[in-house]
C-alpha cells in the first residue's frame, strides 16, 4: 500500500485536493494507495515521513508559508525516501526549473491555473505514479498476479504467509503479511506461477517455506508466523522434510 502525502498551506486548496484523491482511491481500489496525511505543515509531514521511511507519493505546494518551501521540504523527503513520488503544484510554471537547482527529481508538475483541469491533474498524476510502482515492483520482485472481481492485483512473493482453498466454497484465500485476498482462481492455477519456496503441504494449503515457525511432525500441523496453524497430509510430511531439508 503507497502512502500519500498532502501539503498545501491554503487550507481550501488542501481540503480540495483531500476530497479529489480520496474519492477517487474510493472507486480505485486496484491503485493500493491510501491518504495518510494531508497538512499545511511541511514539518508535520517530514516528521511523519521519517518516523515510517518507506516509498511514498508527496503532492508538495512549492510556496509555502513557512521556513522552508515546497522543494526544500523535497529535498528533506529524498534523504529518507529516494524512490518516492514528488508532484510538485505551482502557480507559477517557471518554479518548475528550480527543482533541477533542488536536484530533486520529480514524477511530475501541477498548475493550479485552472481548477477542473487541476482535478484532472491530480487523477492523472495518481494514475501514472500506479502504473510505474507497478511496473518497478514486477520487475524487482516476483509476484503473482491476483484476479479479483474486474480488478487484478500484484502481490509479491515475499509478502505471502499461505494460500488455502476455503471449505464448501470455489474461493482460495491468500494470506499476506499485510492483507487478505479472495478470489476464485484455482489454488493449482496460483501454485504453477509461484516459485520452490512454496510447497503444498496439503491439497487445500500451499505456504511459504519463509514464514514456517514451527513443524509438529506428530500432529501434522504448520505454525505460521502469522500465528496461522496449516495442516499436512499424511502423504506430503515426508517431502515436508526433504522440502526442508530436516
Amino acid at each position: 500500500m503507497l502512502p500519500i502525502y498532502l501539503c498545501e498551506d491554503e487550507q481550501v486548496l488542501l481540503l480540495n485536493y483531500q476530497t479529489v484523491i480520496k474519492n477517487y482511491l474510493l472507486f480505485h481500489e486496484n491503485l493500493e494507495m491510501e491518504l495518510v496525511l494531508a497538512s499545511p505543515d511541511p514539518h508535520e509531514l517530514l516528521k511523519k515521513v521519517t518516523e515510517k521511511p518507506q516509498a511514498a507519493v508527496y503532492f508538495l505546494d512549492i510556496q509555502l508559508h513557512s521556513d522552508i518551501n515546497g522543494l526544500e521540504l523535497a529535498k528533506k523527503i529524498r534523504e529518507v525516501d529516494p524512490q518516492g513520488y514528488i508532484i510538485f503544484i505551482t502557480s507559477h510554471s517557471e518554479l518548475s526549473l528550480m527543482a533541477l537547482t533542488y536536484q530533486v527529481t520529480a514524477t511530475d508538475f501541477i498548475l493550479k491555473d485552472n481548477p477542473l483541469e487541476l482535478k484532472e491533474r491530480l487523477v492523472q498524476c495518481l494514475e501514472l505514479v500506479h502504473s510505474r510502482h507497478t511496473h518497478q515492483i514486477e520487475t524487482s520482485r516476483k509476484v503473482l498476479t491476483v484476479k479479483i472481481s474486474s480488478r487484478i492485483f500484484s502481490v509479491p512473493f515475499d509478502e505471502i504467509v499461505f494460500v488455502e482453498t476455503l471449505s464448501g466454497s470455489h474461493k482460495v484465500r491468500i494470506h499476506t503479511c499485510s492483507t487478505i485476498y479472495e478470489t476464485y482462481q484455482k489454488l493449482n492455477e496460483l501454485e504453477t506461477s509461484m516459485d520452490d519456496r512454496f510447497f503444498r503441504c496439503h491439497k487445500a494449503y500451499l505456504i511459504n517455506r519463509e514464514y514456517i515457525r514451527k513443524v509438529d511432525k506428530k500432529a501434522r500441523t504448520i505454525s505460521m508466523e502469522d500465528g496461522s496453524i496449516c495442516p499436512v497430509s499424511a502423504r506430503q510430511i515426508r517431502k515436508l522434510s526433504e522440502f526442508l531439508g530436516v
